[in-house]
């Protein structure tokens, strides 16, 4: 009997070696079979990151190169409105220097008017001398009241 029990324990510690060595190996083949999905899903997740880093890259140039092209375009906007500026400028020399040359040439004509009788100055503060300022029209009025 005792020896029935020991091959029956023996039997029974070996079985139960046996299973505890297959619940290991089934135990590393599943940490194996994780450890391998981590792995899989870590590669996914880098190359996720990396594609997400060059879209990011790839923005950031089109940002830059539209960036780029709204800065050229407010800089010749800018240069067109200044030589529009400038061309108005010498436009509005060039009127300048007519004017003065009219007006010289009214003081000429002016002067020569003065040189005439009363009615002749009368007619010119009238006729050719605009009627810009207060002071014209009382000049005239008393030059008139006088001479009539």
């Amino acid at each position: 009997m005792n020896r029935m029990l020991e091959s029956a324990r023996k039997q029974l510690s070996e079985r139960i070696t046996e299973e505890l060595e297959l619940a290991e190996d089934r135990r590393n083949k599943q940490l194996s079979g994780l450890l391998e999905r981590i792995k899989e899903h870590d590669s996914k997740i880098m190359e996720a990151k990396k594609s997400v880093e060059e879209a990011n890259a790839a923005h950031a140039e089109e940002i830059e190169e539209k960036q780029m092209e709204r800065l050229e375009t407010s800089f010749r906007n800018r240069q067109e409105q200044t030589n529009q500026l400038l061309e108005r400028l010498k436009e509005h020399a060039i009127h300048v220097q007519t004017v003065r040359k009219t007006r010289k040439s009214r003081v000429i004509s002016r002067n020569r008017m003065m040189s005439h009788n009363a009615t002749t100055r009368v007619y010119w503060i009238l006729i050719l001398h605009p009627l810009h300022c207060v002071h014209c029209l009382f000049t005239c009025v008393f030059t008139l009241y006088y001479i009539y």
